[in-house]
């Protein structure tokens, strides 16, 4: 703090003088924390897999500026490649209408294209027939 002090200026002098300097302090605090409320950060919030110990799910969150449909794209980009190691392979395990809505799902989110989806159709239907055609007839 400021505080101006001559030998010849009477003690009032030094009260107006502490008093300015605080008062300035005050305005700056004021405009510094108007400031920060005035500027507000928006981003993209996407929800993450799994949650913490407590059960409370994570969130990335992409700030939105130059940069953030780069950081998105790549993020989608590094999504759909992992979703295709994880969920590429044909299921004949879960019966033709689970596996069905499995390939429609990769193909909506863009994980397979719609030639990969067309093929990987006529591939389960070709396997589920021919596995069928392989069972001894039951006998009633």
């Amino acid at each position: 703090m400021i505080v101006f002090v001559s030998p010849e200026v009477p003690g009032a002098i030094h009260w107006f003088g502490a008093l300015l300097a605080v008062s300035v302090f005050v305005v700056a605090a004021l405009g510094i924390a108007i400031g920060y409320e005035v500027a507000e950060v928006t981003f993209t919030e996407i929800p993450t897999f799994g949650s913490d110990s407590n059960g409370v799910r994570g969130f990335v969150r992409i700030i939105r500026d130059r940069r953030h449909d780069i950081i998105l794209d790549e993020l989608r980009k590094h999504w759909r490649e992992r979703m295709r190691q994880l969920h590429y392979n044909l299921r004949l395990d879960v019966g033709i209408e689970n596996e069905e809505a499995r390939l429609m799902a990769l193909f909506r989110h863009g994980i397979i294209s719609e030639d990969e989806h067309h093929q990987m159709r006529d591939t389960l239907y070709r396997e589920l027939a021919m596995r069928d055609t392989e069972r001894p007839a039951s006998t009633h």
